[in-house]
């Protein structure tokens, strides 16, 4: 008798068939499950391909959006240059939003610690905004 395994005892009639067809079905379920596994193998793969596609969007999109309202700003700061005191943009209220124009009319007049960085011009955000897609929108 070999350690570790149980054995069948010797006085007992051992059906051959019925042991060939256990393992058939054993080796059957085993390639099933094997099988499975192979399939979400394959589906996580796809998923954090997914999931690296969409964070690398996700960067892009914070990143047009910083360019996006680096934009507003210098719009914004060019009206005020433009029409002075006439350009009072309206709050989400809608109430007008009194600026002092001080300083603004000039920005080499502001400290460096009151100017906004603005982050350098973007050619993909260009290209986005002058397709014809985004028009169409």
């Amino acid at each position: 008798m070999s350690k570790g395994k149980s054995k069948l005892p010797e006085y007992e009639f051992v059906d051959v068939v019925q042991l060939q067809n256990r393992v058939f079905d054993l080796e059957q379920n085993f390639a099933e499950k094997d099988l499975i596994i192979g399939k979400h193998d394959i589906q996580i793969s796809e998923l954090e391909k997914l999931k690296s596609y969409k964070d690398s969007k996700i960067s892009e999109l914070k990143a047009n959006i910083g360019g996006l309202t680096a934009r507003f700003f210098d719009l914004k700061q060019s009206l005020f240059q433009k029409f002075g005191d006439e350009f009072q943009p309206l709050s989400a209220e809608g109430e007008k939003i009194i600026a002092s124009s001080s300083g603004l009319a000039d920005p080499t007049s502001q400290s460096s610690s009151e100017r906004a960085a603005r982050p350098a011009p973007d050619p993909n955000l260009d290209t986005f905004l002058s397709s014809a897609s985004f028009s169409a929108r």
